[in-house]
């Protein structure tokens, strides 16, 4: 067993995949397979058993999987003790949920910092969930979750047990977004009837925004749109919402210079639901300048 069998273990287990993992590792996935192989028969162990969900760890493999972090760990600090610090660059890493003011916040953030400063940066979009594995794996420092107002206990609650401290971003209401030359932009009201015939665009594994209409007043559950379209990167949502017509999506307010860009509208909600956004780190994580720098930015497009 060597160093470079624990990395490749450890990027099967974060990336849940063979194949994902050999491309973070710049390798063939025949080459991984087998030295993944090669490390069970070391070891004794089944380390992963494959699942519709992926390559998933076996109740020792997780055991394993855990020492194997753990020495990498203090292998890192190792060499972060003795390395010249003079030339190591900074380091700025953040998990957010798929959202246009992050991704502008983001931009801006960027662009005020000092161009000569050598820094490193990390910006990863994800659901909820994958920004609090990436926060407690070490793959982010900084992350973000979205929660709608009915679960805010449950997943402030679920931010603490994963040993993690949070601050509030900020509250929206979930709004309809459409291209601005569509049927919905010309409707002064958007019914629930109004989404039974259009399509609705949909993140795939954003969990909190895939709810279905809760119940109005004891009557009926509200529809089911005729067709989804699931897409999981956030570029491609708006060049849809021009092309399909009559398309939709539920999103947080987008950024004026974004709706103008791309020509769309906002309109309210046939029902009403509301959202936070909460920043979340490790307890034991010490903010730097730049977490600090970033979070004030966000802040600042989250009341445009």
């Amino acid at each position: 067993m060597n160093l470079a069998h624990l990395k490749y273990a450890v990027a099967v287990a974060r990336t849940m995949s063979i194949t994902k993992a050999a491309e973070e590792l710049f390798m063939q996935q025949s080459n991984l397979s087998y030295a993944i192989k090669k490390l069970e028969e070391e070891i004794g162990i089944e380390i992963f058993r494959r699942t519709s969900k992926g390559m998933l760890p076996t109740p020792r493999g997780e055991e394993f999987l855990i020492d194997a972090r753990n020495i990498l760990y203090d292998l890192e600090n190792i060499e972060k003790k003795y390395r010249n610090d003079t030339q190591r660059p900074r380091e700025f890493s953040v998990s957010v949920p798929r959202a246009s003011y992050i991704s502008c916040a983001f931009a801006d953030f960027v662009k005020t910092l000092d161009p000569q400063d050598t820094i490193e940066f990390i910006y990863r979009e994800t659901n909820s969930y994958g920004a609090i594995n990436n926060v407690i794996n070490g793959n982010c420092h900084l992350g973000m979750i979205r929660t709608s107002v009915d679960q805010e206990e449950h997943n402030l609650t679920l931010l603490e047990e994963k040993g993690l401290k949070y601050e509030l971003v900020g509250e929206f209401e979930r709004l309809l977004l459409t291209a601005e030359d569509s049927w919905l932009a010309k409707r002064p009201v958007v019914t629930v009837e109004d989404l039974d015939c259009v399509t609705e665009i949909v993140h795939g594994d954003s969990a909190p925004m895939r709810s279905i209409a809760p119940k109005n007043n004891g009557e009926k559950p509200c529809r089911i749109t005729r067709s989804r379209i699931f897409v999981y990167e956030r570029s491609s949502q708006f060049e849809l919402l021009q092309t399909i017509p009559d398309s939709y999506m539920w999103s947080n307010p987008i950024p004026d210079c974004l709706l103008k860009q791309f020509g769309l509208i906002q309109k309210p909600a046939p029902f009403k639901r509301t959202y936070k956004d909460y920043f979340f780190c490790k307890t034991d994580y010490e903010m730097t300048v730049l977490d600090r720098e970033f979070m004030r930015t966000v802040r600042q497009w989250a009341s445009k």
